[in-house]
């Protein structure tokens, strides 16, 4: 039997809890898209490591909509939202400043940023 192309795209068959599915297919609404690409993309995500940039981002996102949803105070919970974000903003500049140095090795500037690395540029011989 051939096997197919890696390009090709393969059914799958798995079972999950219905919780999941049904938060799946949620997501899947909210974004206006299918339950099989919401899984395909969940799937592709959980491949790729996420910067800091990221991480802080999804951190903050995360906690707005965790106080929007809580808040008895909004002004005051926005407040300090905003001071969490110059708090991220801080610490992102002062990691970016303290690896200045070692941002060109690929590797660390795509932890650090999410830029995919590029690749190392080899003089060519003649």
């Amino acid at each position: 039997m051939r096997r197919p192309k890696s390009t090709a795209i393969i059914q799958v068959n798995l079972r999950l809890d219905a919780d999941l599915v049904r938060q799946l297919e949620t997501a899947a609404k909210a974004r206006v898209t299918t339950l099989s690409q919401e899984v395909r993309e969940r799937l592709i995500a959980s491949f790729v490591e996420p910067s800091l940039s990221d991480s802080l981002t999804n951190f903050k996102h995360g906690l707005r909509d965790a106080i929007e949803h809580s808040s008895k105070d909004i002004e005051k919970d926005y407040g300090c939202l905003r001071e969490v974000d110059a708090v991220c903003a801080h610490f992102y500049a002062a990691v970016e400043n303290k690896l200045s140095l070692q941002v060109r090795y690929p590797r660390v500037r795509q932890v650090l940023r999410g830029t995919p690395a590029l690749l190392e540029h080899k003089p060519s011989r003649r």
